[in-house]
């Protein structure tokens, strides 16, 4: 059986969504805190975390809630400074 076989995770698995919980998506990303915000970046923070939702520093969101959903903060420099959620 593969790795990635939704047989493997048993009744339901296609519909289960398995995500990192706010937290793990912190320690995953701590180390690009303080570096610059490129836009290449989103593509890495999605593989990273397995999150397809994720907006950057000069983006324009939607105000819906979105509990996947990654924002990107950074400074007028475009240096990372936090991720936040919602």
């Amino acid at each position: 059986m593969r790795e990635d076989d939704p047989a493997r995770f048993g009744p339901f698995s296609l519909t289960r969504k398995i995500s990192m919980t706010n937290e793990e998506v912190l320690q995953t990303l701590a180390h690009l805190v303080g570096t610059r915000y490129v836009p290449e970046l989103k593509g890495t923070i999605c593989a990273l975390t397995g999150r397809t939702r994720v907006v950057g520093p000069n983006e324009i969101s939607t105000r819906d809630y979105d509990a996947e959903r990654i924002q990107i903060k950074a400074d007028a420099d475009l240096t990372i400074q936090s991720f936040a959620f919602n």
